[in-house]
C-alpha cells in the first residue's frame, strides 16, 4: 500500500516538476493534488516502508515529525487569515493564486492525525490498542467522505470549504496510508509480519469489501435514481437504511458460518494433536532409556518414565524445570558453554547425535554418570531438541561384564589368552616400578590327545573344566591362572621367592595325579608337567615365558608328570 502511494506521489510531482498539469489531477474537472501534498504523501510512504527494516527503525517518526509539523503550520495559516509563506518553501508559481499551491485543511487536519501516528502509535499501542484504533477510523473518516463525495456527485465538494481542494487521489492515498498504518499497528509483539494467520484479521478480510461497497454501490444507484425523480429521497433514504442493515445481518451471518466451519476444523485438528500426543506418550513410556524435550529455553517440555526411573523424580515434577537443575554443580558452567553454543551454533552436525558423558543428580541428590545423545528438532515450534540419556553406571557395569567375557575363556572359566597378553603388558609396567619378583609356570595335561581319542571331546572338554578348578585351588589369592591353548595353561605369581614357587609347583603336580576326574560312570586319571622360571633382573617377561616354556618342554621329554625350574639366564 505504501508502495502504491508513493508511485502516485512520485507521478504528481513529476507533473508539477514537469509542468504537465494533466499527471497532478484524475480528471479535468477535478481538483489537482498541490505540490505539497505529494511531497507529504511521498515523506510518509517513504518512512513506512523504511520503518520494515530493522536498520531503518525510526524513519517513520522523523518523516511523521516533518509531516506533523508542515501540516500544523499550513492549517495554522487558514485560522489566521495569513501566509508564512510555507506554500511557497518547496514549489513557486508566480503566475498561481498562493491559495492553489496549499492543502485543504481536511488535508492538514487528515495529515497531522496520521503523521502523530507514525510518531507515538507504539507508545499508545502499548498503553491502549483500543485509542489508536479509534485514531486510525477517525483519521480515515475524512478521506473517505471525500471519496463518498467523488462518487455521488463531485460538484458538491466544492460547496464546502474544508473539502473544496481535496482531490480525489489524495482521499484514496490518505485511505490507503491509513490501512497500512493499521495493519502495522496490528503486528504480533513488533514481530516484521502482519497477523494474517490471525481470527480477527481473517474476519476483518473477510468482511470489509462486503461492507465498504455495498453500501456505497447502493447509496450511488439510489443517487442517481432520486435525481431522475425515479424515486423520492425519503423512499431512496428509507431503502438505503434497510438495505444496510440487510447487508450488515447477511454478512454477519456468513461470517458466523465461516467461523463454525473454521471452529470445527480446529477441534478437529485438537482431537487429531491430542490423540498424537498420547500416542507419543505411549510410546515414550515403552522406552526403558531417558528421554526428555527440551526447549530453546533450556526448560523441559516433556519426559518419560525413562527419564523418571533415571532421575528418581515424577514425571510432573521434571516437566517445566530447568535441565540445569538435574545436573551436578560441577557440570553446570561446563554444560552452559555447552548449551549455548549447541542453541546458536548454525552448524549442528557435529554435536548432533554424539553422546558425551556428565554428570547427573537424583532426588537424594546423589551424583551419578549419565550418557546423553541429543538431536536437534528443527520442525519443533521453538525449535527445541530431544535428549536420550543413558545411566552411565549401569552402562559401566555392562562394560565391566563385556570385557570379564571377553577375556575369559568360556570352557574353564579362567583367563583366556587375551587376558593373558593384557596381564603381561601391566607386569610390564609395574614391574619397573617394584622390586617384587614374577614367576611364570606353564603347565600342560599330559597325553591330553589320547584323554581325547578315548573317551570323547565332551569328556575332554569336562577334564578341562575340572583341571582348571583344582588348579586355581592350589593358589594363593594373588596368583591367576590363564588358558594359554588348548591343554596348555599358564600361572602367573607375584612376590614368591624360587623354593616357594618350585613348592606351588609340585604341589598342583601332586594334587592332579591324585584326583580322580569324573566322567559320567567313569573315572578317568591325569597327569600334567609344569615349567617354571623366574624373572631375573633386568630381563623381559616375554623371555621368562621363553625359559619356562622350554622348562615345560624338558619336563615333558623327560618322562612328564613333573616339574622343572629354569633358574638360569640362557635357554639351556
Amino acid at each position: 500500500m505504501a508502495l502504491l502511494v508513493l508511485a502516485v506521489a512520485a507521478a504528481v510531482l513529476l507533473g508539477w516538476i514537469a509542468a504537465i498539469p494533466t499527471i497532478t489531477r484524475f480528471a479535468d474537472d477535478f481538483p489537482a493534488m498541490v505540490f505539497n501534498t505529494a511531497l507529504f504523501f511521498a515523506l510518509l510512504s517513504l518512512g513506512l516502508i523504511c520503518d520494515r527494516h530493522v536498520v531503518f527503525g525510526f524513519c517513520s517518526k522523523i518523516t511523521g515529525t516533518i509531516v506533523f509539523v508542515l501540516s500544523a503550520l499550513t492549517l495554522l495559516q487558514y485560522w489566521l487569515d495569513m501566509s508564512f509563506g510555507i506554500d511557497e518553501w518547496f514549489w513557486s508559481d508566480d503566475s498561481a493564486d498562493p491559495l492553489s499551491l496549499r492543502s485543504s485543511p481536511s488535508t492538514c487536519w487528515t495529515f497531522m492525525l496520521l503523521s502523530g501516528l507514525m510518531m507515538v502509535g507504539s507508545i499508545l499501542r502499548r498503553h491502549s490498542h483500543n485509542l489508536v484504533i479509534a485514531l486510525i477510523i477517525l483519521g480515515a473518516l475524512t478521506p473517505t467522505t471525500g471519496v463518498v463525495i467523488y462518487i455521488y456527485d463531485y460538484s458538491d465538494l466544492a460547496k464546502v470549504d474544508a473539502f473544496s481542494t481535496m482531490a480525489i487521489h489524495t482521499s484514496v492515498s490518505f485511505i490507503l496510508l491509513y490501512m497500512a498504518v493499521a495493519m502495522g499497528v496490528g503486528r504480533r509483539n513488533g514481530a516484521d509480519h502482519y497477523p494474517d494467520d490471525g481470527p480477527g484479521f481473517r474476519q476483518f478480510r473477510r468482511l470489509i469489501l462486503p461492507t465498504l461497497f455495498i453500501p456505497l454501490g447502493t447509496g450511488a444507484v439510489l443517487h442517481q435514481l432520486v435525481n431522475q425523480e425515479y424515486l423520492t429521497a425519503s423512499f431512496g433514504l428509507a431503502i438505503m437504511a434497510s438495505g444496510f442493515c440487510l447487508t450488515i445481518v447477511s454478512v454477519l451471518l456468513w461470517n458466523s458460518r465461516r467461523e463454525d466451519e473454521w471452529f470445527d476444523s480446529i477441534n478437529q485438528e485438537i482431537e487429531a494433536r491430542v490423540g498424537a500426543q498420547s500416542q507419543l506418550t505411549m510410546l515414550l513410556d515403552t522406552i526403558s532409556k531417558g528421554v526428555l524435550f527440551v526447549g530453546r529455553d533450556g526448560k523441559i517440555k516433556l519426559a518419560n518414565d525413562g527419564a523418571s526411573q533415571l532421575f528418581e523424580f515424577p514425571v510432573e515434577y521434571l516437566q517445566g524445570r530447568h535441565i540445569r537443575e538435574l545436573l551436578a554443580s560441577s557440570a553446570h558452567e561446563s554444560f552452559d558453554k555447552h548449551f549455548d553454543h549447541f542453541i546458536n551454533c548454525q552448524n549442528r552436525t557435529h554435536y548432533t547425535h554424539q553422546p558425551f558423558r556428565i554428570s547427573a543428580r537424583n532426588a537424594s541428590g546423589d551424583e551419578f554418570p549419565v550418557l546423553a545423545s541429543v538431536g536437534y528438532l528443527s520442525e519443533a515450534k521453538d525449535n527445541g531438541f530431544g535428549v536420550l540419556l543413558l545411566n552411565g553406571e549401569m552402562i559401566e557395569r555392562q562394560m565391566e561384564q563385556l570385557r570379564h567375557k571377553v577375556r575369559t575363556d568360556h570352557l574353564t572359566l579362567v583367563g583366556n589368552r587375551s587376558s593373558f597378553d593384557a596381564r603381561m603388558d601391566e607386569l610390564n609396567a609395574y614391574g619397573a616400578r617394584s622390586e617384587q619378583a614374577v614367576a611364570l609356570i606353564m603347565v600342560d595335561i599330559d597325553h591330553f590327545k589320547k584323554v581325547n581319542d578315548r573317551f570323547g571331546h565332551a569328556a575332554g572338554d569336562s577334564i578341562l573344566s575340572d583341571f582348571a578348578r583344582e588348579v586355581e585351588d592350589s593358589l594363593r589369592y594373588s596368583d591367576s591362572l590363564y588358558r594359554y591353548g588348548g591343554e596348555e595353561f599358564v600361572i602367573v605369581t607375584i612376590g614368591a621367592s624360587l623354593p616357594h614357587v618350585r613348592m606351588l609347583a609340585e604341589r598342583i603336580r601332586m594334587r592332579v595325579e591324585s584326583y580322580p576326574f569324573p566322567y559320567k560312570t567313569k573315572t578317568i586319571h591325569i597327569t600334567c608337567s609344569l615349567g617354571v622360571a623366574v624373572r631375573l633382573p633386568e630381563e623381559t617377561l616375554e623371555h621368562c615365558l621363553e625359559r619356562a616354556d622350554n622348562s615345560l618342554f624338558v619336563a615333558k621329554n623327560t618322562g612328564r608328570n613333573r616339574v622343572v625350574v629354569n633358574e638360569r639366564h640362557d635357554m639351556n
